[in-house]
């Protein structure tokens, strides 16, 4: 039995007409959608399939954190990591201490997965439910291979596939986040580096 859905305007769309040039708009029609009460799909997170409420509500709030990983070969080698968590003070330091598997991409992802432990830590499980979670990054590379829309290929590729799985196990525990990219300017403003 489906839930009847919002009447909502479709987008109205630009053709190209033979000469090059655009013909007028196609107006926009209303159309009445019904959903089911529950849909199947496939969750990229947890690689799954699921059962999902389509009647989920909106996020009670949303929560920005700004993250952003480091490594620093002249220091001998070392990674660190740094996160604000929208609404506090001061940023969280991390070291990641120092080795040869470490680079600027794991200590992406490490302090990515120091914000899931953290806001593991701080948050209950109601919370984590019912809030989103945006997480901003400078790291193309992050971005891309958090939400899968590619693997690594270079690199130390094995490390960083552990520290991706351990992403994904600790995002399980939220029903809302996502990693987006901005510009370093505001990574620096932030968090000073």
């Amino acid at each position: 039995m489906g839930v009847r859905g919002e009447v909502c305007p479709l987008p109205s769309f630009q053709q190209k007409g033979t000469e090059g040039g655009n013909s007028p708009p196609i107006p926009a029609r209303k159309q009445t959608v019904s959903m089911p009460e529950q849909l199947t799909i496939f969750d990229h997170d947890t690689q799954g399939y699921g059962t999902h409420n389509a009647t989920r509500e909106p996020p009670a709030r949303t929560v920005t954190i700004i993250a952003d990983g480091g490594f620093q070969p002249n220091l001998g080698g070392r990674a660190y990591g740094s996160f604000l968590v929208e609404g506090e003070r001061s940023p969280h330091r991390i070291d990641f201490g120092t080795g040869p598997e470490h680079s600027n991409n794991t200590a992406e992802i490490e302090t990515l997965c120091e914000v899931l432990a953290y806001l593991t830590r701080t948050h209950s499980e109601t919370e984590r439910r019912r809030t989103a979670y945006r997480i901003l990054t400078d790291s193309t590379n992050v971005v891309n291979w958090v939400t899968k829309a590619r693997r690594p290929r270079t690199g130390n590729v094995k490390r960083i596939n552990a520290l991706l799985d351990r992403y994904y196990e600790l995002r399980r525990g939220f029903a809302r986040v996502e990693v987006e990219w901005h510009d370093r300017s505001n990574s620096v403003a932030a968090l000073g580096h």
